[in-house]
């Protein structure tokens, strides 16, 4: 556990409100995956509905599709939400190990290696 601590520690150094529920988000930013999360509805995406409730924040390691790099690059100014959109295997995997829900949306094929990975550490997965 000393392992958890320690990375609990390097993410929450990225917000402003450590102690509340962190959503983690690791992988590639394309259609099948952030599609999603930047549907639109009301004008706002489904990133920004989320991140308009308190007590949440949001954590995303990914990196490919350079629109949806810049989606994610226009919600970087937001205290809750921190975003790293390179490939960092450390930050990948403090995020996959201290997210209190791991984020899978997928519009085809909803079961991967991260969704083990996260149950095997108790670590819900949310997944569309």
């Amino acid at each position: 556990m000393k392992a958890e601590g320690v990375a609990r520690a390097k993410l929450n150094a990225d917000f402003s409100e450590p102690d509340v529920l962190l959503l983690g988000l690791v992988g590639r930013s394309v259609e099948q995956k952030f599609g999603l999360l930047a549907e639109t509805l009301d004008g706002k995406s489904a990133v920004e509905h989320i991140l308009r409730i308190h007590g949440i924040k949001d954590a995303i390691v990914a990196t490919s599709l350079l629109e949806y790099e810049s989606f994610i690059r226009r919600l970087a100014s937001r205290p809750n939400f921190s975003a790293t959109l390179a490939f960092d295997q450390n930050k990948a995997k403090q995020t996959s190990l201290v997210s209190h829900v791991f984020l899978v949306p997928r519009l085809f094929e909803p079961f991967s290696i991260k969704q083990m990975k996260s149950v095997s550490r108790a670590t819900p997965p949310l997944v569309r």
